[in-house]
């Protein structure tokens, strides 16, 4: 059987930095090949490489071969009807890959109207069947919905059916689980199996996460440094021990100081019974308007120095949860006490001074800065809610302090959000979101994207600042490895509610709730089967040792 593609000695170069260097692979047909490595290894660079969308500057050296045709000698021209028709691609940020103009059927609709005779009508009735072949039924979530109004996973998951609209014959997949949660990382992953194998596409499948990998890959690529340094099958990769390289990827359990039991400790933050609801789009106009509870009565509290986990499924209703606690969303009813204040208030002083004691930490922190804007001013941005924010100088010390606090140094403080890698940037989200000196700190997916030690370093630097500084942590993640690491108590949302709560050894010791305990069976662990035996009705239990 003829290669899907074939990567001939594959390098690049940016100015005198070579990143990567002699790439050789060969993706077939029906096989799903695997590409892991730690963040800055050259992962993302080659799935660019190969859709000749590399930065601009690049110098891109060897062959990529399609059909017996070297891609790289293709112009652009020919280059827009490739993409997206034979070759499609999952991107690692589905935020940033969607437009936030266009709704999300208008988007896979339009991939089918350029690269296929379907009218308009006709590709929008096909863009509903995409989306519900990756699990958003047109039904329960509109194609006339906007990006913005889904949750992280939902839009990963439109990303994706984008990618297969045309059902491509090789399909590039740039960390396409890191926003989902385990249950439905799963249902994609099957997905991603089943596509692979009913219709013969070849899949390269980027990751940092091992565990996803050996229960997908048909063959596993270890690159390091921009070069490959270990390439085997599944069985020989595993049972033969695997490379130092890959080590490094292999999770490992943070060790987590003594924590001191304060029974006393103040509340930060309150909720209580607190609802949020959002309003759907009106079937007719003599139907009155039908209305959504994302938040359905939740009631929480936060103390002084505590670590609080919220887990869920995507589309639970978490990201919205930690909106109405930033007073980003309104709420519908219910009370939220920030230092037993009430929050939102009216009054513009009460306001910025309550906004000071609460800051987040976005998801993805590249889309959260501004690209033209250099990191001292994008931690600096924050200073706006001081009643007197501090002079230049003063704020020169304090930029410096805190990127140093963080793990960077003062100078980077000159320097563009792009010269970073992921990890370096969720730094600068966590030095911008300290600038005020808050009470708590929401993070919203912080480790997502990261690898197992750039993860690792980040969960680190947040206890020592929860030790040092009283800095209470609302940690909203799907990733029970991180909630489990780094927690004092752990809430488990869904539909809305909270479902279960408690002492985060506890939730994971005994699980009380079933849905708590599909999502801990659910996760993913480090071993090695036939990936031929991953199918949506037992994902499940193929995730489990």
């Amino acid at each position: 059987m003829e290669p899907a593609l074939i990567l001939k000695n594959l390098s690049l170069r940016i100015g005198k930095d070579l990143i990567l260097s002699d790439i050789n692979l060969t993706l077939q047909p029906g096989e799903i090949t695997g590409l892991v490595g730690r963040s800055g290894s050259g992962k993302s660079m080659t799935a660019l490489a190969i859709m000749a969308l590399a930065p601009q500057g690049a110098e891109i050296f060897g062959e990529v071969l399609l059909n017996g045709e070297n891609l790289l000698e293709k112009p652009e021209a020919e280059w827009c009807d490739l993409r997206g028709h034979r070759i499609g691609m999952v991107f690692q940020e589905p935020m940033t890959a969607l437009n936030p103009l266009q709704t999300i059927g208008a988007q896979i609709a339009e991939t089918i109207f350029i690269h296929s005779d379907a009218t308009k009508k006709q590709a929008l009735v096909q863009a509903n069947e995409k989306l519900r072949r990756v699990g958003l039924p047109p039904e329960e979530i509109s194609p006339d919905r906007y990006p913005h109004e889904l949750s992280g996973g939902q839009r990963q998951r439109v990303v994706i059916a984008i990618a297969i609209a045309m059902n491509p014959k090789l399909l590039i997949c740039d960390e396409p689980t890191t926003a989902l949660d385990v249950t439905t990382q799963a249902e994609i992953l099957a997905l991603l199996r089943r596509l692979s194998r009913d219709e013969n596409i070849a899949i390269l499948l980027i990751t940092h996460d091992l565990a996803v990998i050996s229960q997908m890959a048909d063959r596993i690529a270890v690159i390091k440094d921009g070069r490959i340094v270990n390439l085997a099958a599944p069985e020989a990769f595993f049972r033969n021990g695997v490379s130092e390289a890959a080590q490094e990827l292999i999770a490992t359990p943070l060790r987590r100081p003594p924590q001191k039991k304060n029974q006393q400790s103040r509340f930060i933050v309150e909720a209580r019974d607190v609802i949020c609801t959002y309003n759907r789009p009106e079937q007719s106009i003599f139907s009155s308007t039908p209305s959504f509870r994302a938040v359905d009565g939740v009631s929480l509290t936060i103390h002084e120095g505590e670590n609080l986990g919220l887990v869920g499924a995507s589309g639970c209703g978490k990201s919205t949860l930690a909106r109405a606690l930033l007073g980003l969303h309104p709420i519908t009813s219910g009370e939220i006490l920030i230092d037993d204040a009430s929050f939102p208030v009216t009054d513009k002083a009460a306001m910025r001074a309550a906004r000071r004691k609460i800051q987040i930490v976005f998801q993805d922190p590249y889309s959260s800065f501004n690209p033209r804007h250099k990191v001292g001013k994008i931690i600096a941005e924050p200073f706006h809610l001081c009643d007197q924010p501090p002079i230049e100088t003063d704020q020169h010390d304090r930029i410096a302090d805190v990127l140093e606090g963080v793990g960077l140094l003062a100078r980077d403080a000159d320097k563009y959000p792009h010269e970073f890698s992921g990890g370096q940037r969720q730094r600068i989200a966590i030095a911008r979101a300290l600038i005020t000196d808050p009470a708590v700190i929401v993070l919203d997916e912080a480790t997502s994207a990261l690898d197992i030690t750039a993860r690792n370093r980040v969960l680190a630097l947040l206890q020592s600042l929860s030790g040092d500084r009283r800095v209470s942590f609302l940690f909203i993640t799907h990733d029970l490895s991180v909630i489990r690491d780094i927690t004092d108590r752990t809430l488990v949302m869904k539909s809305g509610q909270i479902v279960e709560e408690g002492v985060t050894e506890n939730i994971f010791a005994k699980p009380q709730h079933a849905y708590t305990q599909a999502l801990i069976a659910a996760a993913p662990t480090l071993k090695w089967a036939p990936p031929s035996n991953l199918d949506a009705s037992d994902t499940s239990r193929d995730h489990v040792d």
